[in-house]
């Protein structure tokens, strides 16, 4: 009878006890690493399952493995299901389990960024390796870089580990870009244009800074941005500015065009010193100052060219006339000098004169050196001030003529003649006189 028929006949029915199988043999698994966890991975060809010496039906299936982890051998748990869980347990066994690498044939290689700017040290750019859209761990490989510093084409290896989950063979090589780095701000700002005062000798329009020179930068120059650039230096001389356009470069570095401007500030001529040549006589007509040199830092500069008379260039008058000169051209502000016409000479000679004793003195007159030039005489009688004198005296003698109070202002220089002239008393006629003899005393 079966089972169910005794139950349905009221007849107690004890099950057998269930048999517990015996799996002789070894069981093992060959997988790639992430493979899928699958039962028929358990290759049990070598394995027999009996109980009793029956072989019993039944499946291998693994137990509580989801995953068959990192590359290499290892031991996972499996279990024997049999057939009829009736009569035999489910046993629990054991398998030898060999993961192998995965082979990634021309793996995705990805590079972050590809085009990278010249730094002056090799460059290094983020290197991502994917087997489809996996990304293999870092660990797998390492990178050997190729012509990574200077500007152009540069190279990345991967090289596989030869260990780890993974074999990466195929194309391994990936390129990318370097392109040229920018001129540091600092050195672009070293080059700068000239600024200075004039002085009278050439100067370099464009200064290039230390930094420039020593750390190896190529300058050139142009007068135009468009124009050939070369490596002859623009002079800058006079009182101005000057454009000049350069162009710094260096290898692996994207040359830069700038323009400078080269600045020659005019010299300040406040301390010149300003010779004065021969002045004119005066003679009653405007006179021109002369001027021998005008000096500042031991240049003598050019009239017209660079300065010009501001004020003061004319006189008419004896007397001092503030000459005031302007820097012109290379040169700025002013310089100024007193100067003055020279008076003219006028010989005094005085007329002789004569008077009868007890007559009052006749007026003295005078010729002058100047008698023959109309304008200049009339000058100076117009400025005639005072009168000649005499030596005192009323006797009857000769009494000699002298300068007095003459004068004629500060135009004309007076000189008295060298020989002396007289005026003379002559003694005065006496006739119809009565002499009275009353008191007359006789000397013996």
């Amino acid at each position: 009878y079966t089972a169910d028929e005794l139950k349905l006949s009221g007849v107690k029915y004890t099950p057998p006890a269930q048999e517990t199988p015996t799996v002789t043999g070894l069981l093992t698994a060959a997988v790639t690493f992430g493979d899928a966890v699958k039962n028929t991975d358990i290759n049990h060809t070598s394995v027999t399952v009996t109980a009793g010496g029956t072989t019993v039906a039944g499946a291998f299936e693994w137990n509580g493995v989801t995953s068959y982890g990192d590359a290499g051998t290892k031991t996972l748990n499996a279990k024997f299901v049999p057939t009829d869980s009736t009569k035999y347990t489910t046993v629990a066994c054991a398998v030898a389990v060999t993961v192998s690498r995965k082979t990634v044939n021309n793996p995705t290689i990805e590079i972050t960024p590809d085009s990278c700017k010249y730094t002056g040290s090799a460059i290094t750019p983020t290197v991502t390796v994917k087997d489809g859209g996996t990304v293999i761990p870092s660990s797998e490989y390492s990178l050997k870089y190729t012509s990574n510093t200077n500007v152009g084409t540069a190279s990345v290896e991967v090289v596989d580990s030869g260990a780890g989950n993974y074999y990466l063979t195929g194309a391994l090589t990936k390129n990318f870009t370097i392109t040229e780095g920018e001129i540091p701000a600092e050195v672009v700002n070293g080059v700068t244009g000239y600024s200075g005062t004039y002085d009278g000798n050439p100067h370099d329009a464009v200064v290039v800074g230390t930094n420039v020179s020593s750390g190896g930068y190529t300058v050139k120059y142009s007068d135009s941005e468009s124009g050939t650039y070369d490596t002859t230096q623009r002079q800058v001389k006079n009182a101005g500015s000057k454009t000049v356009w350069v162009e710094i470069s260096k290898a692996n570095y994207a040359a830069v065009k700038k323009s400078v401007t080269a600045t020659v500030s005019q010299k300040d001529i406040g301390g010149a010193t300003i010779t004065l040549g021969t002045q004119a006589t005066y003679d009653g007509s405007t006179k021109n100052v002369g001027i021998s040199k005008v000096t500042v830092d031991g240049k003598d500069l050019i009239s017209t060219t660079e300065y010009t008379i501001k004020s003061g260039k004319t006189a008419t008058d004896v007397g001092n006339t503030t000459l005031v000169i302007e820097g012109k051209g290379n040169y700025t502000g002013t310089a100024q000098k007193e100067w003055t016409l020279v008076a003219r000479d006028v010989t005094i000679t005085p007329d002789a004169k004569s008077k009868t004793y007890g007559e009052a003195d006749p007026e003295l007159t005078f010729t002058t050196s100047i008698d023959g030039d109309t304008t200049l005489k009339g000058k100076f009688i117009a400025a005639k001030t005072g009168a000649l004198s005499r030596a005192t005296g009323e006797d009857v003698g000769s009494y000699a003529i002298k300068p007095g109070t003459l004068a004629a202002g500060g135009n004309f220089k007076l000189t008295f003649a060298t020989t002396t002239v007289y005026l003379a008393i002559t003694p005065k006629n006496v006739s119809g006189l009565t002499a009275d003899i009353s008191n007359q005393t006789t000397i013996k």
